[in-house]
């Protein structure tokens, strides 16, 4: 057994060192650290044992059955540690990770936000920012902004290793935020501690460039405990935060924020006719003069215009319009389909 946990040791150093330079212990490798685990606790059981009778007075001593019965054990133990031996003779040890560079999110059409993408684009391109923060009131379009850039910018950038996309939200965990990461770049959490997860996490990202975006925060995020690098000056990697509250930026070590405000009249109007469709151009004079008053009131907001706009596609007299602007008045949950919040 101390031959074998020498040798142990030797292979665990190996993987210790493959670990820091980004790379996974290969399945055999930890198949055989286990089983090296599993028998060392078993022969110190063993001779546990045997030190127990050593200690027994000769007339508690053990009867010739139980002594053969523990020696057999031990021979068993022994031919293991033996066969162990001779497997823990390994070509290598560990694999370069395997990560899914990219993953594209469901996508919705955005409007009014060209100027905002590409000033986003300049920051992730720039050297000089490393964490941007977007923030802006619900439903503004945060999260609609954040998919289109993944799935329209990021993917066609040459220099970056790996994008990784999370919606935090407000029940969040840092260990689910750990293991969509440690998933996304290939890393096995068995039997590891959530600090152990940081510094594997931490160890592999800063060997890479990657952009990570964290939509939807609540509150500000620890990325020492998560095992996230802060990407430097001059660093390709970049981290993009999207908030309701300015505040979280500000105490999460952003160098850039971009506010996201409510669309102007035009292209509140224009994202509204695409959602009622193309029969409102088509209608009377009183459903369009309706359809107008009925955009306003969205007061820019995306997801209200949305909302809305689909709520009335189906509604094709002046009276149905008119009656929609009073329950926007009063009840807007009826409406848009939501609880009202006094429940």
């Amino acid at each position: 057994m101390d031959e074998l946990k020498s040798k142990r040791d030797d292979v665990k150093r190996m993987v210790d060192t493959a670990e820091r330079q980004g790379m996974e212990a290969t399945s055999q490798v930890k198949w055989w650290l286990e089983c090296v685990a599993k028998l060392e606790d078993a022969a110190a059981r063993i001779n546990g044992e045997y030190q127990t009778r050593l200690q027994l007075p000769p007339d508690q001593a053990a009867g010739v059955k139980a002594t053969y019965l523990l020696s057999q054990k031990a021979d068993e133990m022994l031919s293991e540690a033996t066969g162990l031996k001779e497997k823990g003779a390994f070509h290598k040890v560990a694999d370069e990770l395997v990560q899914v560079r990219f993953e594209e999110m469901p996508s919705v059409p955005v409007v009014g936000m060209g100027a905002l993408l590409h000033e986003l684009d300049a920051c992730v391109r720039g050297s000089d920012v490393g964490v941007v923060g977007i923030y802006g009131m619900a439903g503004v379009g945060k999260t609609a902004l954040l998919n289109k850039f993944n799935n329209e910018f990021l993917i066609s950038s040459q220099d970056i290793n790996v994008v990784i996309y999370i919606v935090v939200g407000k029940e969040f965990s840092l260990d689910d935020i750990q293991k969509i990461i440690g998933d996304r770049l290939g890393v096995s959490w068995e039997n590891r501690t959530p600090k152990e997860r940081a510094g594997v996490l931490y160890r592999v990202l800063t060997k890479m460039n990657f952009v990570l975006l964290l939509d939807d925060l609540w509150e500000p995020l620890n990325f020492r405990m998560l095992g996230i690098p802060v990407p430097k000056q001059n660093s390709k990697s970049k981290i993009i935060v999207s908030t309701r509250i300015e505040d979280v930026c500000d105490r999460m070590d952003v160098r850039r924020k971009l506010k996201i405000e409510c669309l102007p009249w035009e292209p509140a109007w224009e994202l509204f006719r695409e959602k009622v469709g193309e029969h409102l151009m088509r209608a009377s004079k009183d459903i369009r003069h309706h359809a107008q008053e009925l955009a306003m009131k969205c007061g820019g907001l995306p997801l209200a215009l949305i909302t809305v706009g689909r709520a009335m596609a189906s509604k094709h007299t002046a009276k149905e319009w008119k009656h929609a602007i009073t329950v926007l008045k009063i009840a807007p949950w009826q409406l848009l389909g939501m609880e009202p919040c006094s429940r």
